[in-house]
């Protein structure tokens, strides 16, 4: 499995400043990506996100199928774990004042597949949440 190189991109505009970087990897013949994972932040400059944080995104409900939202305690203001039906794309969005950072992990299956095991997606999830936790205090520093 090789990992291909990040993906960065940014934006800056007078309402929000948005950064966002994702990762996959790639088969052996540089295709055939089995994870991707994307980290994004949006720095909300002029309003407050809270008021539509807890509203369904559209490319969620529009491609997922069926969803299973969870709150995530003790991580921000307010945090939610989507886990999309197949449970091959967990989205974790965390708001936090006028800030709302997402990490999302994608697969095109969690099953065991070219030799690889099957994922327990309880550990991708904790693991999502350490991520943020340490992605969160890095950028308030």
């Amino acid at each position: 499995m090789h990992t291909k190189k990040p993906v960065n991109l940014e934006g800056d505009h007078p309402a929000v400043y948005a950064a966002r970087c994702g990762l996959e990897n790639a088969g052996k013949d540089g295709t055939a990506s089995d994870f991707n994972v994307v980290a994004q932040v949006a720095l909300h400059k002029k309003t407050d996100p809270s008021a539509e944080f807890d509203a369904p995104d559209l490319r969620t409900t529009a491609y997922a199928g069926g969803v299973r939202t969870a709150a995530v305690p003790d991580l921000g203001e307010r945090a939610v774990m989507h886990v999309m039906s197949g449970e091959s794309w967990l989205i974790l969005e965390v708001l936090d004042g006028g800030t709302v950072f997402t990490v999302e992990v994608g697969a095109g299956t969690l099953a065991e597949t070219n030799g690889r095991p099957a994922t327990d997606v309880d550990a991708v999830q904790a693991a999502m949440i350490e991520d943020m936790r340490e992605l969160m205090s890095a950028l308030k520093k």
